[in-house]
C-alpha cells in the first residue's frame, strides 16, 4: 500500500512578539515525515540583521502519550540536514522591506521522507501534536512586520 501524503495548511499570521504555535496531528494512521515552512514577512524600512533562524526558536512534536519525541532548534536541525543530505535547508533570506523570509524544515521519524519501518503511530487517546515555538522582533526597522 503506497504512503498516504497530507498537506495541512495553516495560512494564518502570527502577530504575537513571542508564542507557541500548536498544531493537532490526525488522530489515527502514521507519520513518516512532516514538511515544516514557516515564514515571516520584513518590516516596511528593512529586515536588517535578522533571518527565518531568528524567529523560529524551538520545534517539537509530542505524541498521543505527550511524551516529546523530536525537539531541534531550526539551528540544529540545519546541521543535521547538511550530515544527512550534503545540503542546507531550503530558505529565503532578504534584507528587502516588505519581503518575506521562508524556511523549510523537514522533520523526519525515519532515515528517510518515507521509512517503512520507522515512523510515529498516531493511534491515542489524544492528538498528537506539532509545537513551534517563535519570538520575532516586530519592528518596522530592522524587524519583522
Amino acid at each position: 500500500m503506497p504512503p498516504e501524503f497530507r498537506h495541512p495548511v495553516n495560512g494564518q499570521a502570527q502577530t504575537s512578539d513571542a508564542a507557541t504555535y500548536r498544531f493537532n496531528l490526525p488522530n489515527g494512521g502514521s507519520l513518516h515525515s512532516i514538511l515544516l515552512r514557516c515564514s515571516m514577512t520584513n518590516g516596511a524600512t528593512a529586515g536588517r540583521a535578522v533571518d527565518i533562524f531568528d524567529v523560529v526558536d524551538d520545534i517539537r512534536v509530542r505524541a498521543t502519550n505527550g511524551d516529546i519525541v523530536y525537539q531541534l532548534r531550526p539551528v540544529e536541525l540545519e546541521k543535521w540536514h547538511e550530515t544527512m543530505f550534503g545540503k542546507g535547508l531550503e530558505v529565503v533570506q532578504t534584507e528587502a522591506a516588505d519581503a518575506v523570509q521562508s524556511g523549510l524544515f523537514p522533520l523526519m521519524f525515519g532515515r528517510q521522507l518515507v521509512d517503512r519501518e520507522m515512523f510515529l503511530p498516531l493511534a491515542g487517546a489524544n492528538p498528537a501534536q506539532l509545537e513551534v515555538e517563535y519570538s520575532p522582533s516586530i519592528a518596522a526597522d530592522g524587524g519583522f512586520a
